[in-house]
Order: C-alpha cells, then sequence, then structure tokens
C-alpha cells in the first residue's frame, strides 16, 4: 500500500509541477442541469506546440462522472493522465487559494523588440583597424 502512496504522490508531486510551471492556458466552466462541465487546455510537457484539451464531468455533489483527454494515455471516460490531474489541481488551487495559473499569450508579454541587445565585441583601437 505504501508504494501505491509513494506512486500517487509522486503523479500528484508532477500534476502539481506543471500547473507551477504556467502549462495550463485556459479553463472553461459550465452548468447545466446538475452538473458541471469544465474544458480546460494544458500543454503538452515533452513536445513544444503541441497541446491537449481536457473535459472533466462533476455532478453537483462533487463526484467526478467523467474525463477525458486528448493524449494517449487519456482516452476514455475515465481518464487519469497528467493533464487531468494538473487541471484538477488548478481548480483546487483556484478555490482553496484563489490563485489562478495560466499560460501568457504572446500579447499578454511585455514588448522586447525596443531593447538594445547586449554587445558581445570587445572595443578595437582605431590604429588597428584596416
Amino acid at each position: 500500500m505504501n508504494d501505491y502512496l509513494s506512486i500517487l504522490g509522486c503523479e500528484l508531486a508532477n500534476s502539481d509541477r506543471l500547473y507551477d510551471s504556467w502549462f495550463i492556458t485556459y479553463v472553461r466552466v459550465a452548468a447545466v442541469s446538475g452538473s458541471f462541465f469544465v474544458r480546460a487546455q494544458c500543454c503538452a510537457e515533452m513536445r513544444k506546440g503541441v497541446s491537449y484539451v481536457v473535459d472533466i464531468k462533476i455532478a453537483n455533489t462533487g463526484c467526478i462522472l467523467e474525463t477525458q483527454c486528448q493524449c494517449a494515455a487519456g482516452i476514455g471516460p475515465s481518464a487519469h493522465c497528467k493533464h487531468v490531474r494538473s487541471s484538477f489541481f488548478c481548480f483546487t488551487e483556484f478555490t482553496v487559494n484563489g490563485k489562478l495559473h495560466l499560460k501568457l499569450t504572446c500579447t499578454q508579454k511585455l514588448q522586447t523588440f525596443h531593447r538594445a541587445k547586449p554587445h558581445l565585441g570587445s572595443p578595437l583601437k582605431a590604429e588597428h583597424l584596416k
């Protein structure tokens, strides 16, 4: 049993790390006929530019009814991949602490094209110029 808890703790720590590294792009929640439907997008950890859509259905009682992710491990109505876990961690972090770490878009970052680049060369004396 302790081995299972250590594996589970490792997986939860991985989810925590994905959330803290700003891998969640967006989160949407809709309440329809006694259930909450949650859709989130989580970026892939190993492949740059790839992201997975996570769908979660939660009953009003708090029971998780269905989870699904677009990654290979998250196929089916009962997915438990790291993207689903990081989405759940995002929800709990928001409800408990009021913090929401979402990945910044290109328009949310400050522009840097007007800043001078650092000069990496060394100065030459005028008498050494051709």
